[in-house]
């Protein structure tokens, strides 16, 4: 509940974890966590006991199971029942309150009159988080809501919450809400929810995926899940929900409490890290991943030749490659074949007239790949072509089933096709997943997946049959919750009408998943944010460009300007990777081993991107958009020269760890540090 940037690792980061492991196991993970860290201690109070950590002090009324969150010094942010509510079950009359406190552990227990468990709830504290895990004895069949951190009166003290926070909708909200359903940015978002109290921002959200798709503060305090715990008695659990033990059980909680949001977020990545939902560390990225991508969706918007249109052929897919390569100076990068390449939505059979069927396609593909491009395919979720169950959905496109028979066969045979090397193959580098947002509100068969956890395991099934099909396949999606970094290898931002609202959800991906890569998106950029968000996207990720010759309003993208924006973008392949932060009053950095790697300038109006040298020296290249005197950050200590494009040595300041040059617009110039 701090701060604090320390991670409680867990070992074998790199291995594949189940994010929705039972909570039996991840019970163990989580005090096999604790015995490795610091903990709190237990102080005996009149009324009580007092659980101090790190940063945070719980005040447990025993008398009545009343937690009151507090700061070191004692400033309470909030109180609540540790308890929940699903119903008259959840509470029968006649019943009694067991509460017991041990060592860093309460545990509340409602006993009916005949002494059967009514309910019950696990608090563990942390030095940096609580955790919290609830499970229901009921065999409940209704359509019930289950709400948690309520008594059935009275749920989290609103009284002092002047501001919410969500990662679904930054910007400042009374009572947070997220949704993975709906047309969503993120999807999902990271699983967590913040309040502003006196205390700081308390932070409230899921450990594991869980069987469901919303996560909101109800006007009582209660914080809902909108479980469907008339299917959860009578499916297993396996972390995301489900019965067990002769209860229903529910994913964890994870509680923070930090001074700003994005704290939160980062100590939530640590929190479900050591929990073993997510890796501790970004999985490793093959060094293509990093090439500036190029997707044609901008242009096919800009003119007129989107989805199924006749225009959309594999001669304009070959026209607008060499259009990028000419106008913007890229020579490689990854290109996206948008929507829709294919016969139909869901097939992986390209259209026979507008690609030629399979061998166009192959033929096309084969061609890029032979100029030094990498391809990804649109792929469109949940959309027919791949086998549905029992699925429905109110939404445009048709739902498959994850969880029905077969689908894991079929999937796994449609990502070969598309990503395969072999005859009647593809041979494509990877994927740009679309409608994740798109989830069915019915699956065949529950035990495998509702909700979150049903998108999961779609993920889950095409993220390992595209690297069972080559080993450094990229899938790109927009899940931006840890728990999907195991079944994707980049978070993309998203279609976005700003650089602010990108940068909005840049920094929550780069909290959430420190490490991740990210892919910029472009969709759709003007002429007054494109520089900006180029520059950007080329220090915190992957920067992508989505027009030829001409914006979305139609108007021509000036030469210059094309080729500021390619000069810039094709950077971003020389960095790695690394982890991005903020800079204060704006900005971004990108540090690799604590090392400055690449910094946005001037309020992202220029961009500096260093690689390291044979011999000990580093390399830098920089660029500014607007001209004029610009101070350059050093990574480190040592001698520095600037050159530009036309061999010319440019005189330099130096004040600190800082150079000064004057630089002209647009042009590239080389730094060297020795």
């Amino acid at each position: 509940m701090g701060s604090a940037l320390g991670v409680v690792a867990m070992p074998g980061a790199r291995a594949r974890v189940r994010p929705h492991m039972a909570a039996g196991a991840c019970a163990a993970l989580l005090l096999a966590a604790l015995a490795v860290a610091l903990p709190g201690h237990i102080t005996p109070a009149a009324s009580g006991s007092v659980i101090g950590a790190q940063s945070y002090r719980l005040a447990v009324d025993t008398s009545n199971g009343t937690i009151t969150v507090q700061t070191p010094t004692g400033v309470a942010a909030t109180s609540f029942p540790l308890a929940m509510w699903a119903g008259d079950e959840a509470r029968p009359a006649g019943s009694r309150l067991q509460i017991r406190v041990a060592g860093n552990t309460v545990t509340e227990t409602r006993l009916s009159s005949t002494g059967a468990v009514a309910q019950q709830a696990v608090l563990t504290a942390f030095p940096r988080w609580v955790t919290v895990r609830y499970a229901l004895g009921s065999d409940e069949e209704e359509a019930v809501t289950p709400q948690f951190f309520f008594d059935g009166s009275r749920g989290l003290d609103m009284s002092k919450v002047n501001a919410g926070f969500s990662p679904d909708a930054p910007g400042s909200i009374g009572r947070p809400s997220l949704a993975t359903t709906g047309r969503r940015p993120l999807a999902p978002a990271p699983l967590q929810i913040q309040m502003h109290t006196p205390g700081g921002y308390l932070g409230i959200g899921l450990m594991q995926v869980p069987d469901a798709t919303e996560l909101r503060v109800d006007p009582s305090g209660a914080i809902s899940v909108n479980y469907p715990l008339h299917l959860l008695h009578s499916i297993p659990d396996s972390g995301a929900g489900g019965w067990s033990g002769g209860m229903i059980r529910f994913p964890a909680f994870v509680v923070t409490l930090t001074p700003d949001t994005m704290s939160g977020l980062s100590d939530y990545h640590a929190a479900v890290a050591a929990g073993g939902a997510a890796p501790a560390v970004a999985p490793q990225q093959a060094g293509w991943w990093h090439l500036p991508i190029v997707d044609t969706w901008g242009a096919q918007m800009a003119e007129h030749v989107i989805r199924g249109s006749g225009g959309f052929t594999a001669a304009w897919v070959r026209n607008f490659v060499s259009q990028v390569q000419q106008q913007y100076g890229l020579k490689r990068f990854t290109l996206v074949i948008d929507s829709r390449w294919e016969q139909d939505l869901g097939s992986p059979l390209p259209d026979v007239a507008r690609f030629g069927g399979v061998t166009g396609m192959r033929s096309l593909i084969d061609d890029l790949h032979a100029m030094g491009l990498r391809v990804l395919l649109w792929w469109p979720m949940w959309s027919t072509g791949t086998p549905s169950g029992a699925a429905s959905i109110g939404s445009e496109v048709a739902a498959v089933d994850p969880t029905a028979t077969g689908f894991q066969d079929a999937m796994s045979a449609t990502v070969t096709e598309m990503l395969g090397q072999g005859p009647g193959d593809l041979g494509a580098d990877g994927l740009k997943l679309d409608w994740e947002y798109a989830i069915p509100e019915v699956t065949s068969n529950p035990a495998l997946g509702i909700g979150d956890a049903a998108l999961y395991r779609y993920l889950e099934v095409i993220h390992t049959a595209a690297h069972g099909a080559r080993s450094d396949a990229l899938v790109e999606a927009s899940a931006a919750s840890p728990q999907f970094e195991q079944v994707t290898d980049s978070v993309r931002l998203y279609d976005a009408w700003s650089e602010q609202a990108w940068d909005a959800r840049a920094a929550i991906v780069a909290a959430a998943e420190p490490g991740v890569l990210i892919d910029g998106d472009g969709w759709q950029t003007t002429p007054a944010d494109a520089v900006a968000h180029v520059l950007s996207s080329t220090v915190y990720g992957v920067p992508a460009l989505y027009f030829g010759g001409t914006w979305a309003s139609g108007k021509p993208v000036p030469d210059a300007t094309a080729r500021l924006l390619g000069s810039v973008a094709s950077l971003a392949a020389q960095k790695g990777s690394g982890t991005v932060v903020t800079l204060p009053g704006g900005g971004w950095e990108l540090l690799s081993h604590g090392r400055d790697v690449a910094q946005t300038l001037d309020g992202e109006t220029g961009a500096v991107v260093w690689t390291q040298q044979p011999g000990g020296s580093m390399t830098g290249h920089v660029v500014s958009s607007i001209g004029g005197t610009v101070s350059i950050p050093l990574p480190r200590e040592g001698s520095a020269t600037v050159v530009a494009p036309n061999g010319r040595h440019v005189p330099l300041t130096r004040a600190g760890n800082r150079v000064g040059a004057k630089l002209t617009a647009h042009d590239i110039y080389t730094i060297t540090l020795r």
